[in-house]
């Protein structure tokens, strides 16, 4: 029993390892060889079956295989609710991931939902200001954006900014991913030298974190040059001056920039940093700062987000 219980957790670390550097298939079989492992050991309504299915979520969605991945983190979400119970957080990150997978899936009133449903659960289960409470804001104005709601997403956004700027500091990437997120919005409101002046906060901590050659921050100066094209902005930005224009110039093609959820922990299961960075590469649209969650199951520090109450730690010491 003991050389089970090691070879699944095993698994399921080398699987982390392995997702973490994008190998993703390889992830995904070794995901797989710990949950029949624990099924034979536990069954189906286990804790730690209950991890498996959400990794092996996380690898198809790295593998662009949204429905399967959305499958495997239902039965993860159904199998938590059992053991623990409906408030638990590890449910409210499962359920954020299912909505990032929706919201990349175009479905953006889904997707909202569930992004809603993950933060009820947080108010009751976290503190005010706790870091995931900040992602769920943020999730959910994403959702607001893309439904046309721009008033209401500006309000998510900055309540996501100030939860980030006390939790983490005016310094930290999911910072800057939040005043890219209410630049946008500006833009879209009418105002695109308020929407400069917060892509250039983005930019200035891009550039202290990753250096001025790093895809994000060339994703934001993109942001800034796109903004200035559209509305033939070349003098200075002047502090307060806004700018009048049509929306309809505005493309509503970009895609939602996908961040992995942080955590501490061997992986179970986010949206937040590391590690998809996909759709950086957007010409003129602004990039959205999309922030989700992934819960993890041994003690490892993975990314940004630090704090990890999920039930869900293998015992290292097994009997």
């Amino acid at each position: 029993l003991a050389s089970d219980k090691h070879y699944a957790h095993l698994c399921t670390c080398i699987g982390n390892i392995m997702e973490k550097n994008d190998e993703n298939e390889e992830a995904l079989a070794l995901y797989t060889k710990a949950l029949k492992v624990q099924q034979n050991l536990f069954g189906n309504n286990h804790e730690e079956t209950a991890v498996s299915f959400n990794n092996i979520g996380s690898s198809y969605g790295n593998l662009n295989q949204l429905d399967k991945a959305i499958e495997n983190y239902k039965i993860s979400l159904a199998i938590k609710e059992k053991v623990l119970n409906e408030n638990h957080p590890s449910c409210a990150r499962t359920i954020n991931n299912i909505g990032a997978l929706l919201f990349k899936q175009g479905d953006y009133k889904s997707a909202l939902e569930h992004h809603l449903r993950a933060l009820e659960i947080r108010k009751i289960a976290l503190f005010e200001n706790h870091i995931h409470m900040a992602q769920s804001y943020n999730n959910i104005g994403l959702c607001y954006k893309r439904l046309g709601d721009n008033e209401e997403a500006l309000v998510k956004f900055q309540k996501a900014l100030e939860i980030n700027i006390e939790s983490q500091g005016e310094g930290h990437p999911d910072t800057a991913a939040t005043f890219n997120n209410i630049a946008g919005c500006l833009e879209t409101k009418g105002d695109p030298y308020g929407a400069i002046a917060e892509y250039k906060k983005a930019l200035a901590i891009h550039k202290s974190l990753f250096g001025e050659d790093h895809p994000r921050t060339k994703a934001i100066e993109q942001n800034i040059e796109g903004t200035k094209k559209r509305h033939d902005i070349t003098e200075d930005i002047k502090q307060g001056k806004t700018f009048d224009f049509n929306r309809n110039i505005m493309r509503a093609t970009s895609e939602a920039f996908i961040f992995k959820e942080s955590a501490l922990d061997c992986r179970e299961e986010d949206h937040s940093f590391p590690v998809q960075t996909a759709h950086y590469g957007i010409d003129e649209d602004p990039f959205d700062g999309y922030v989700t969650a992934i819960d993890h199951s041994f003690p490892k520090q993975i990314a940004n987000y630090g704090i990890d109450e999920d039930a869900f730690r293998p015992n290292p010491n097994p009997k």
